[in-house]
């Protein structure tokens, strides 16, 4: 009998002093695979954390944010059981993304974690540049085989419409 994947999406805003929470929240739900966005991990200066990070059984994929900013980065924890291998990835200004394929007998599946941070037009974080460049990404998809499932935080805030009636 096959048995259903547990899939969760969390924004962790910094794992670095939430390693245990996170560890526990994983076991006590039975999580197999935990996408995370702004994990503002440092790459290779981080490796202690990630592996503190990691319940027993379980490793991490990830990718930092480039650059001095603070915050962003997104990853993957899964359990060793799935064969998991990160994708090189192409380079975007307005959001930042990790591609992993997950595979087994016959099926793949493309995993997409995308983290976007806050709009700013400091910086042409604008909605349109965002939505120009993400539509750049998904047009890449449009050709690959298997199935694709994307996830992440894009900071949109919706605002509340009142209806005159």
């Amino acid at each position: 009998m096959i048995r259903p994947v547990h899939f969760c999406l969390i924004n962790a805003r910094s794992v670095n002093n939430k390693t245990q929470v996170i560890k526990d929240f994983v076991a006590e739900h039975g999580i197999d695979l935990l996408a995370v966005t702004e994990t503002w991990l440092q790459s290779e200066i981080d490796g202690f954390i990630i592996r503190d990070l990691c319940p027993t059984g379980y490793s991490f994929h990830y990718g930092s944010r480039s650059g001095a900013a603070r915050g962003g980065g997104v990853g993957l924890l899964f359990r060793f059981s799935f064969n998991i291998k990160p994708q090189s990835c192409r380079k975007f200004i307005s959001f930042e993304y990790i591609e992993l394929l997950l595979t087994t007998v016959g099926k793949t599946l493309r995993i997409v974690i995308v983290y976007r941070p806050t709009p700013s037009t400091t910086y042409g974080l604008t909605p349109i540049f965002f939505f120009d460049e993400f539509s750049t990404l998904l047009e890449q998809y449009a050709t690959f085989p298997g199935s694709l499932l994307k996830v992440g935080d894009f900071n949109f805030m919706l605002t509340p419409v009142t209806l005159n009636t």
